[in-house]
């Protein structure tokens, strides 16, 4: 599971955030939480999100599970460890992974769901 654990730039630089993930997430058979985007839910009622859980917002919770080896955090900006796996499905398989950054995008991806995103925003 992939989790965003901070929004980047205002709106429309957050919803290029969210899709980037989002279509990643639907194509790979990953499951996606954006925790930030459930403030614009009146505005844009067809936003498809996940049901908020607890433990998407709980840092302590994270911190918990980071210990243990249930959890990662990944900054897609400069994480140089874990830079050559970002597009690899597998390295997102049975843990929880919290994210953050402007590093990861594929466009080619996001178009493949270009309708989905037309309807949602």
């Amino acid at each position: 599971m992939i989790i965003l654990y901070w929004p980047f730039g205002q709106t429309s630089n957050q919803f290029i955030q969210h899709v980037s993930l989002d279509a990643f997430c639907r194509d790979n058979g990953i499951r996606y939480c954006n925790p930030f985007l459930y403030k614009y839910k009146k505005d844009y009622p067809n936003l498809e999100l996940m049901k908020e859980s607890w433990f998407t917002k709980n840092a302590l919770f994270f911190s918990h599970l980071k210990k243990i080896g249930l959890a990662k955090i990944i900054n897609f900006d400069g994480d140089k460890q874990y830079s050559s796996r970002f597009y690899d499905p597998q390295f997102y398989r049975n843990i929880l992974m919290y994210c953050w950054g402007w590093g990861f995008r594929d466009s080619d991806i996001v178009s493949k769901y270009r309708d989905n995103y037309k309807k949602q925003f």
